[in-house]
């Protein structure tokens, strides 16, 4: 069999897809039959329209488990941790980050490979079918050192740390879980302000996300940002609102709500040393109540 798929010009093989795992029942008289045919294929048919043939069942929830398909290669990890990224960086995987959760929880490596190969030069790796991958490190009970590791390495190993991490932050915080795992993000985005209070880019990127999806929640984040840093220079530039937005019909129940938020911002800025972070908010929310009054004459003017 080996010999047969070693000799033979597998991209004029045309077939439905099939189940590489079927050559397992070689194992009884070789146990690395199935990894070494699976080598095989995967170096002479990963660059070619033909690799869907035989791997596209590989990680298909329908055809197999993640723990079923890490027990027939654990002889080779790394190959089929090879196979799972290159499926991932072709788009011939639609992961929902259960393999790729089982695989972590074998051999942690596979998370900074999946970042240095994908996430880092990827430019559309915050697609929906990265963002179950993105998502799945809230199982396991480290979640908080996982994201932590991973937030480092994107500061440290990206060429553009601020718009990485912008999309990485959007991919794990957006999504609304139930509420045990919303709870999990509310505290992970506190642990990361505490833990990068005086990072400019991450924290820059953090509040980004927050202004724009969280705004609600703005007064308690900059309370713990507060706690841990008051340096007006690096406050100056975390937004207060959304840098961008959108409405219906009118502004001024949106710019209502943020004055609202805003005003809860203040009690927090007591004393000297917070003097010109609190007129800062007051100038924000003085800026918004003249929009407010600008979008309330052209009401009038358009009626």
């Amino acid at each position: 069999m080996f010999e047969f798929y070693s000799g033979c010009n597998l991209t004029r093989l045309r077939s439905h897809n099939l189940d590489i795992t079927l050559f397992s029942k070689y194992n009884t008289v070789d146990e690395n039959a199935l990894v070494s045919i699976t080598k095989l294929l995967f170096e002479k048919l990963k660059d070619t329209e033909c690799y869907n043939v035989y791997f596209s069942l590989m990680f298909n929830h329908n055809a197999h488990s993640p723990k079923e398909i890490l027990n027939y290669y654990k002889l080779d990890f790394p190959l089929i941790k090879q196979i799972l990224l290159h499926s991932l960086m072709v788009d011939r995987l639609c992961d929902d980050g259960m393999f790729f959760k089982e695989f972590y929880g074998f051999d942690n490596s596979i998370l900074f490979e999946y970042l240095s190969e994908i996430v880092i030069p990827y430019r559309r790796y915050s697609e929906e079918r990265f963002n179950d991958i993105n998502n799945c490190f809230y199982d396991f009970d480290n979640y908080i050192e996982i994201y932590r590791s991973i937030v480092q390495f994107l500061f440290e190993k990206s060429d553009y740390p601020e718009g990485k991490l912008s999309s990485f932050f959007e991919s794990i915080f957006t999504r609304q879980q139930n509420g045990q795992v919303n709870e999990k993000k509310d505290k992970l985005i506190r642990c990361l302000i505490e833990v990068y209070s005086d990072n400019k880019v991450i924290i820059l990127a953090l509040f980004d996300y927050i202004t724009k999806n969280r705004m609600i929640n703005l007064h308690e984040y900059l309370g713990v940002f507060f706690s841990k840093n008051n340096d007006y220079e690096l406050f100056e530039q975390i937004p207060l609102t959304p840098n961008s937005y959108m409405w219906s019909n009118s502004c001024i129940p949106l710019f209502d709500s943020w004055i609202e938020e805003l005003n809860k911002v203040l009690p927090l800025l007591s004393g000297l040393q917070l003097l010109k972070h609190k007129q800062r908010v007051i100038n924000r929310i003085e800026g918004l109540k003249e929009g407010i009054k600008r979008e309330e004459i052209n009401e009038m003017l358009r009626e």
